[in-house]
């Protein structure tokens, strides 16, 4: 069992979510351990039941294997020439950063950071091959449905433990003033988009179990993943992230209508009417848990929308994430492509470079204001870091991943709404930055990998009983 891949992908996510999101570097140290585990898992793996070749060599013969391994190699030349400084040029009189070592080469502002990214995507590259190769069966993909869906159930009710108590410090350990935080996240818009991917596993699980037509639904089994339901729902709105809220709460529709529908097929109408009346508790129950706990934070947080679109820089002159300022900072970011258009900047070049593709009288706002170290748009921040060279290669070994969940995932419900859950993700990911969480980042590959190996069989293997 200790050899499956199924315990280091576990470990990987709950180990992420609990470590910051993933996102302090000198927390980050488990990551690369938890991949190198991974790859030895799938080494080890067996053919699956139905024989054909080891994990291993279909991974060896995989395009996404090896266009993986292309951006980590494009990541480790960045770190090796990383190392530019910043300083005035008496000539231009301007401000601005020396060469890298070797100026054709692709490079980072600093090592460290550099260092960073790898921390982040060798792990990302690890889950992938795992779920391409074949090593994670449906059986495999379902527990860890279900470890998506318990592990964000006990999260959430942390952070709602951490918030009724009212602490200022992150995990009862880390003191973050003036700081919003939700569980071990220390920003509101990583859980709102985790959380998602999470109430996206559970909700799927229950759709599931009701609409199995092989057998009777399990009345303890429905009411189980219900309750992580609820929670995670209610972690997604605590979260305090307003896109999140809006998501979660448009998942929440769609399971609704999806489960009406299919059933209509087959249930009588008091039964449909008793389906919608349990689905209609179990979200009031979700709310009136997010009203007691921070009802008022919540409201206020939706009634902000109007200012989000429409702001008035008098009332609050250090506002950061607004329409306007993500419009420059989107500007600031294509700027910076152009300079850099094949392998980008290096990971996190645009918080040193943003400044110098604004107008002269936006630097003060570029250095006082909140959050300008990225872009609040992931594609464009990768596309500014890592240049079209670096993001295609992204790109290839996530469409061999997303290509197999394409083909009936409305035969599954289970696959279908974590893919639902996956797709809102990247919704998020045009107006802010979840992929720059690495928990968000491997618990999105996971549900889209569960959802691919899922949707590729027939439904009479996937609605097996764990």
């Amino acid at each position: 069992m200790l050899t499956s891949p199924l315990i280091p992908i576990a470990a990987l996510l709950v180990v992420s979510a609990w470590a910051r999101g993933g996102t302090v570097p000198s927390w980050q140290w488990p990551f690369p351990l938890l991949g190198v585990w991974v790859l030895i898992a799938v080494a080890a793996a067996k053919p699956g039941r139905w024989g054909g070749p080891r994990p291993i060599w279909r991974a060896l013969a995989d395009p996404a294997t090896w266009a993986g391994t292309a951006f980590l190699v494009v990541l480790c030349v960045q770190w090796w020439n990383a190392g530019r400084f910043h300083y005035f040029d008496p000539i231009e009189a301007a401000w601005g950063y020396t060469p890298p070592r070797i100026p054709w080469l692709t490079s980072a502002i600093t090592p460290e950071e550099a260092a960073e990214m790898l921390r982040w995507f060798f792990p990302a590259w690890a889950l992938i091959l795992a779920f391409r190769s074949g090593a994670i069966s449906i059986r495999r993909s379902r527990i860890l449905l279900i470890v998506l869906a318990v592990h964000g159930a006990i999260l959430a009710l942390f952070g709602i433990a951490q918030q009724v108590s009212g602490t200022d410090h992150i995990l009862w350990i880390e003191h973050l003033p003036h700081t919003r935080f939700f569980a071990s996240f220390g920003y509101e818009n990583h859980a709102g988009s985790y959380f998602i991917l999470t109430s996206s596993a559970a909700v799927g699980l229950l759709i599931q179990e009701i609409l199995n037509p092989r057998y009777r639904p399990r009345i303890p089994a429905a009411l189980l993943w219900g309750a992580l339901f609820a929670c995670n729902f209610a972690g997604a709105n605590l979260s305090y992230s307003r896109a999140a809220m809006l998501l979660v709460w448009t998942l929440a529709v769609i399971a609704m209508t999806y489960t009406l529908w299919q059933g209509g097929r087959q249930w009588k109408p008091s039964t449909r009417v008793n389906v919608a009346l349990a689905g209609a508790l179990l979200v009031v129950v979700a709310a009136m848990a997010v009203e007691q706990v921070g009802g008022d934070i919540a409201t206020r947080e939706l009634a902000s929308l109007h200012r989000f679109l429409k702001p008035d820089p008098a009332a609050n002159p250090n506002q950061s994430l607004l329409l306007g300022d993500r419009v420059v900072m989107l500007q600031a970011a294509a700027r910076i492509w152009q300079d850099y258009p094949w392998f980008g900047s290096g990971g996190w070049g645009y918080r040193y470079l943003m400044p110098y593709e604004l107008p002269d009288n936006d630097w003060e706002w570029s250095s006082i204001a909140l959050g300008k170290a990225n872009v609040h748009n992931d594609f464009m921040q990768f596309l500014a870091e890592f240049g079209a060279v670096g993001v295609a290669l992204m790109l290839i070994a996530i469409a061999g991943l997303a290509g197999f969940a394409l083909p009936r995932p409305h035969e599954h419900p289970a696959a279908l709404f974590v893919l639902v859950g996956v797709s809102l993700v990247i919704l998020h990911s045009l107006v802010d930055l979840p992929f720059r969480s690495p928990a968000v980042m491997y618990a999105w590959i996971a549900a889209l990998g569960c959802s691919a190996v899922i949707s590729k069989k027939p439904t009479s293997q996937t609605m097996s009983r764990v």
